[in-house]
C-alpha cells in the first residue's frame, strides 16, 4: 500500500511540475543509506519498541505536515 501510494504522489507531482531531478538524486541516495542503516538497526531492536518508534515518529511527521497545510506554505 506504501508503494501504491508513493506512486501516485510522484506521478501527481511530476504531471503538474513538481519533480526536481536535480533534487532526485541525492534524496534516493540518502533514502537508500537510510534503508540500510534501518535494516541493520530493525534486527537488534525489539518489536514492541519498533512499533513505538513508528508510532512516535508517524505522529511528529503528521503533526508537520498539519502545521504546513495550515500555515499554507506545504512542503
Amino acid at each position: 500500500m506504501l508503494a501504491a501510494t508513493a506512486l501516485t504522489g510522484f506521478a501527481g507531482n511530476a504531471l503538474h511540475g513538481g519533480f526536481d531531478a536535480v533534487m532526485a538524486i541525492p534524496y534516493g541516495v540518502v533514502a537508500i543509506i537510510g534503508g540500510l542503516i534501518g535494516s541493520k538497526i530493525e534486527l537488534k531492536t525489539k518489536p514492541k519498541s519498533l512499533k513505538t518508534i513508528s508510532g512516535i515518529l508517524t505522529i511528529i511527521v503528521a503533526i508537520a505536515m498539519s502545521a504546513n497545510a495550515l500555515s499554507g506554505r506545504g512542503f
